[in-house]
């Protein structure tokens, strides 16, 4: 993958190329997660669509790619509310990159999307969290963000 990668937010069309890597993602996670692919089709259209209030989906892509080979990896980004600094804030909830288009810019690409969405969001910051085990990762986050420490993250299952 040359350094031609843009990103963008993702059109309806492209979801079910999305939703694949979305398994894929998923498949590779130390904690797999097995969905709908009718209902995952769904959710990620509706984030395709502009000024969604709940947030966006872009895609990493290669334009001189053919068709249903262009997308190397996708983030999916929430809009949300940070009461100490009395403004919106961004989570960047998902972010994926096939392996064949990791360590080439990729993954910091869509991290400056998602930048870019939360600058017209008016956002403060953005925050997003990864498992210990993904080292790879953590490199890249920590040369484009400071690692928040002090906190315990939580989750309640409904």
């Amino acid at each position: 993958m040359p350094s031609t990668v843009q990103v963008r937010r993702a059109t309806a069309e492209e979801v079910p190329q999305i939703t694949k890597l979305m398994q894929e993602y998923y498949a590779a996670s130390p904690v797999p997660n097995p969905f709908s692919v009718p209902a995952m089709t769904r959710y990620l259209k509706a984030l395709t669509v502009p000024n969604n209030p709940r947030g966006t989906l872009l895609v990493a892509l290669q334009p001189t790619t053919p068709p249903g080979q262009a997308i190397g990896g996708f983030a999916v980004a929430y809009l949300g509310y940070n009461t100490r600094a009395l403004a919106p804030q961004v989570e960047l909830a998902d972010l994926f990159v096939t392996a064949a288009w990791r360590r080439q810019g990729a993954a910091r690409k869509l991290i400056r999307g998602v930048a870019a969405y939360a600058r017209q969001q008016q956002a403060s910051r953005i925050i997003w969290q990864t498992r210990t085990s993904n080292v790879g990762a953590q490199t890249l986050y920590n040369e484009i963000a400071t690692q928040e420490t002090g906190w315990l993250h939580y989750a309640m299952e409904l």
